[in-house]
C-alpha cells in the first residue's frame, strides 16, 4: 500500500502526503511494530485465523546492550546531522506516531 496516496491525476500528491498516509491507515485492520512482533503475530492470528511464525535475525538487542556503542552512535548523530535526520524523517515520524496511537495496545 502506498500510504502517501495518489492524486486524481495518478500523480503523487506530495502536498497532502502525510494527511493521505494517515487516512490510508483507515484501510488497515492491524499494524505491527518491529519492537513487538510477537504481539503483531498474535493480533494477526486473532484477526485472520492464520498463525505466523516470526523469525528474529539481525536484531538490535545485542547492539542496544552495548552502552559504549550506543554512546558512539548518539555522539555521531549529534548537532546538525541530527537536525537534518529529524527534518528528513518528519513525515515518517508523524505517520508512525499516528499508527502508534491507533494500533499499539
Amino acid at each position: 500500500i502506498y500510504l502517501g496516496g495518489l492524486g486524481s491525476d495518478g500523480q503523487a500528491d506530495l502536498e497532502n502526503r502525510v494527511e493521505n498516509a494517515v487516512r490510508a491507515l483507515d484501510q488497515l485492520r492491524i499494524v505491527g511494530f518491529d519492537d513487538d512482533m510477537n504481539h503483531f503475530a498474535r493480533k494477526f492470528e486473532t484477526t485472520y485465523g492464520v498463525s505466523l511464525s516470526m523469525g528474529r535475525e539481525n536484531t538490535m538487542e545485542s547492539v542496544q546492550s552495548d552502552t559504549s556503542l550506543i554512546k558512539r552512535v548518539y555522539d555521531a548523530f549529534d548537532g546538525s546531522l541530527k537536525a537534518l535526520l529529524e527534518e528528513m524523517t518528519a513525515d515518517d515520524r508523524a505517520l508512525y506516531a499516528e499508527a502508534e496511537s491507533r494500533f499499539r495496545s
